[in-house]
């Protein structure tokens, strides 16, 4: 008897540009919102994690309150956004607490 082979372990799941272009139009304006909402915060945080002026700080300040914080019961909160996009909201901290003291520690040396 021969092994059958599965078709998925033999073609990778590969998406063209067309076909992701293609998903973001089917996206609904909210959930694009949401996107560019937590892609902002992410931009500002990474940009501004070393800034000495006080508005780069200010920026950063803010975008870190606002990922640290909990909220629930607002629908762009940084939970609610990480539910509704289906990510991991700890990783996601865990993941930008780690850049930002990667960068202190380089600072410091």
């Amino acid at each position: 008897m021969v092994p059958r082979m599965n078709a998925a372990a033999v073609y990778p799941d590969v998406v063209l540009p067309v076909q992701q272009a293609a998903r973001i139009r089917q996206m609904t304006p909210e959930r694009r919102l949401m996107i560019a909402v937590l892609g902002d915060a992410i931009d500002c945080i990474v940009k501004y994690r070393s800034a000495t002026d006080d508005p780069g700080r200010r920026l950063f300040v803010e975008e870190t309150e606002w990922i640290l914080s909990e909220d629930i019961h607002w629908p762009y909160s940084f939970e609610c956004i990480c539910d509704v996009l289906n990510l991991d909201a700890a990783a996601v901290r865990v993941e930008l607490c780690s850049i930002s003291k990667t960068e202190r520690m380089v600072e410091q040396t």
